[in-house]
């Protein structure tokens, strides 16, 4: 089931989100996917401009610089939306 990870560390395991409006409430705009080996990431596609703080543990999974609150989860769980 996908994590949603906050920018301030919080954590919720078993984030349900299925569907567009779900994902785009749960990080706060238009949604941006960005997929790394093992996930899909979920963000905020505007995030950026926005001015929204570094999300530490996501940025940590993608080895790129991630804001806002972000969901992830596996691509199996990503493409079983589908």
């Amino acid at each position: 089931m996908a994590k949603l990870i906050k920018a301030n560390g919080e954590v919720t395991n078993n984030f349900e989100c299925i569907g567009l409006e779900p994902k785009q409430k749960a990080v706060g705009g238009y949604i941006e996917a960005v997929y790394t080996n093992k996930y899909v990431i979920y963000c905020n596609e505007d995030g950026l401009y926005m001015n929204l703080p570094m999300n530490i543990e996501v940025s940590a999974l993608c080895g790129r610089v991630i804001v806002g609150d972000c969901i992830v989860m596996t691509h199996e769980e990503s493409q079983a939306e589908e």
